[in-house]
């Protein structure tokens, strides 16, 4: 049995091609591809960063802007993307989904750690991208008309690493509980 190629969407007409396909068989367009005037600027991809880093911090309103991002996260946005006109976008065009975005986002604590050295790589990177764009496959776009109707997916292992990531979050979670419950009942012991 031989082994097939992933498919590749158009963006288009939807049609799944093969990922070595340069055009679309159906309708001729160029497949996976983003021009360079759709790379957000290092200024527009700021503004969005800031926003997002600024509502964390006012309380009860970023409740709403979490809410918001989670609800944003299936087309690629956050509450900074609507106020700074961004998107985000997988390598294959389409427009990153929720689970695609949301393992991006856990990604991002790895630019920053070093002292952020990864969020400052997009300054001299060719495609603007920061390290978790780059592990994750994505690029920061302007939006545009073009972008808001793209149909937005995630990859496999983005869903996979999602689901794994929250069991271990809460499995560590509930453990954690469970031993200061344990802990907090024996009281102390004094004598």
């Amino acid at each position: 049995m031989a082994a097939t190629s992933p498919a590749v969407r158009c963006i288009n007409c939807s049609l799944e091609n093969l990922s070595s396909a340069t055009f679309c068989q159906r309708c001729g367009s160029l497949l996976g591809t983003l021009a360079e005037g759709d790379i957000a600027s290092t200024k527009r991809r700021a503004l969005t960063w800031v926003v997002d880093l600024i509502s964390v911090f006012i309380p009860y309103v970023n409740v709403a802007f979490i809410v918001g991002d989670l609800f944003g996260f299936r087309r690629g946005k956050t509450f900074g993307g609507y106020v700074a006109k961004t998107r985000v976008v997988r390598e294959n065009a389409e427009v990153a989904g929720f689970y695609h975005s949301m393992v991006r986002a856990a990604a991002a604590t790895l630019s920053l750690i070093p002292l952020g050295a990864g969020f400052f790589w997009s300054l001299w990177d060719e495609r603007r991208q920061t390290w978790h764009d780059k592990i994750m496959g994505t690029y920061v776009v302007n939006d545009t008309p073009q972008f808001a109707t793209r149909r937005a997916s995630s990859s496999r292992a983005a869903v996979a690493f999602f689901w794994l990531a929250l069991v271990v979050y809460l499995g560590v979670g509930t453990a954690m509980i469970t031993l200061f419950i344990w802990a907090w009942s024996r009281g102390p012991n004094l004598h």
